[in-house]
């Protein structure tokens, strides 16, 4: 079962993309919810407001499932997991090593969605991205692989059992990532 974090943001649209594809999902509101998932799905929303609440119920539960867990961060998400945010002090999970910056794409009025070439399993896979105050990803580690650009710019990336990605795939009802998510999280499943 996927659990999709339920706290705030676009949660549901996640929970509806799993169900299009036929995987076991579940809402996280609380830290023994994280208890019965192979996954989690950390969805956009206000970063801020993510932080207080999961300061505040669960931080140290997320912590430790990401040790052996997968998560998939979509926009707030990949803040979240990023080890650092550009010109703000503020905790992370620090589960990818990556540098992020919130709405570098702007502001709200500055939204688009564009197709997104992303290697996934070695394929190549078209991704419609709505891209909505969207974070860029301005500095990868050496353990980060690039899964999708967009310019010069990673928009998907993956460390270990980690993916994140700056924009919304869940908006459009693209089921692509939510497809390469799932298969990590059985392969986590599997090698138990």
């Amino acid at each position: 079962m996927i659990g999709v974090l339920a706290l705030q943001g676009a949660f549901q649209r996640h929970f509806d993309c799993l169900e299009k594809i036929g995987v076991s999902a579940a809402f996280v509101k609380h830290p023994e919810d994280l208890k019965k998932c192979s996954g989690l799905i950390i969805p956009g929303g206000e970063t801020t407001t993510h932080l207080k609440l999961l300061k505040d119920l669960f931080w140290q539960a997320l912590l430790e499932f990401g040790k052996n867990k997968p998560i998939f961060g979509t926009c707030c998400g990949l803040i979240l997991l990023s080890k650092e945010i550009v010109g703000q002090s503020v905790p992370t999970l620090k589960l990818m090593d990556l540098t992020t910056s919130r709405n570098a794409y702007g502001s709200q009025i500055d939204s688009f969605e564009t197709a997104v070439d992303a290697q996934l399993d070695g394929q190549s896979v078209m991704i419609k991205g709505c891209f909505i105050r969207a974070p860029k990803i301005i500095k990868v580690g050496p353990a980060v692989k690039i899964l999708a650009k967009h310019g010069q710019n990673p928009v998907i990336v993956q460390q270990g059992l980690h993916i994140g990605c700056s924009f919304h795939p869940e908006i459009s009802m693209d089921t692509s990532l939510h497809n390469y998510f799932a298969k990590c999280c059985q392969q986590v499943d599997v090698n138990k």
